[in-house]
């Protein structure tokens, strides 16, 4: 299987939390993203799972001239899938 190498910010700056969503995450590393900064964005409603409809908060990024997200890379070998789970949980 290939491996793929991710950008991670949030709960997941926090290597037990990036463990139990990517088990096999390696080649862990502090990064950032230039002319980017995080932002809590509400949205309507959830638009499937379990909370179908209700509203809720998020943590994004936008672009920004001045301003950088930090995060770390790693890698994975897996599908993809559990990282798409954790994110809409």
């Amino acid at each position: 299987m290939a491996s793929s190498r991710i950008f991670g910010y949030g709960s997941l700056l926090n290597k037990q939390s990036l463990l139990r969503t990517s088990p096999d995450a390696a080649e862990i590393e502090p990064a950032y993203i230039k002319g980017f900064k995080r932002s809590f964005n509400v949205s309507t409603a959830m638009r499937d799972g379990p909370l179908k409809g209700q509203p809720y908060c998020a943590l994004g990024i936008e672009e920004s001239s001045d301003t950088n997200v930090n995060g770390v890379v790693f890698t994975v070998r897996e599908s993809l899938d559990s990282i798409k789970v954790h994110e809409r949980n």
